[in-house]
């Protein structure tokens, strides 16, 4: 009886070995925290940027979810692929989101976070990454000043990056801002198509980014 049962149990172990697959990996990772502030309400609400540089041998196909847990807090946030944004760069592959955020868009406790990247069979790999504090009554929001042909900087030195949608919400691209007026004509899209647009500043010391907006153009498309 028992060497009857023995093909079939080897059988088993070859389909499930078979099966398996290779485990995902996370090369590297990166986070920054983003805060975004109104300038019509002057609410602030705050997001997490997380992406992953990922490898899996079965293919990137086969990954399927990003977890970010904190486990001091029992907090955790989930993305799966139909949602996160794919980049490819030299040859290395990106995935994550710039949209982690907790439900009254408020503070995200700081403190070490688990990474965990899932595939379709349940493999994983894990890494670690620090949310470092941060003060948000230090920081000056950055502002511009539009008039019917240019925009240029409000009351500050320092260049921005001009983030610029169409009215359909639509990303037309980005554009620098230096200390000179900047025609609107240039923004991405010109004048036809471009509608609003977001302010933004990357704090490298502190590693976070701060974004005001939308802030819409008079003579934008409709």
């Amino acid at each position: 009886m028992i060497k009857k049962e023995i093909p079939f149990i080897l059988l088993i172990l070859l389909l499930l070995h078979a099966c398996a697959g290779e485990p995902p990996e996370i090369i590297q990772t990166l986070g920054q925290r983003n805060f975004v502030k109104d300038p019509i309400t002057g609410n602030i609400a705050e997001y997490f940027s997380l992406f992953i540089q990922a490898n899996d041998a079965d293919g990137l196909e086969d990954l399927v979810e990003i977890y970010l847990i904190q486990d001091e807090e029992e907090i955790f946030f989930r993305i799966d692929s139909e949602n996160w944004l794919k980049k490819e760069k030299d040859g290395e592959f990106w995935l994550g989101s710039n949209g982690f955020t907790m439900p009254d868009r408020g503070s995200i406790p700081s403190g070490s976070y688990r990474v965990l990247l899932l595939d379709k069979s349940g493999e994983r790999d894990e890494k670690e990454i620090y949310l470092f504090p941060t003060d948000i009554k230090g920081i000056n929001f950055p502002s511009v000043r539009i008039s019917e042909e240019t925009i240029s900087i409000s009351n500050s030195q320092e260049a921005l990056l001009l983030l610029v949608y169409d009215s359909v919400n639509n990303f037309l691209g980005s554009q620098d801002l230096g200390t000179n007026p900047l025609p609107l004509s240039s923004l991405p899209g010109g004048l036809g198509k471009a509608s609003y647009l977001y302010l933004y500043r990357y704090k490298d010391k502190e590693n976070y980014g701060i974004l005001s907006g939308p802030i819409y153009i008079p003579s934008g498309g409709s």
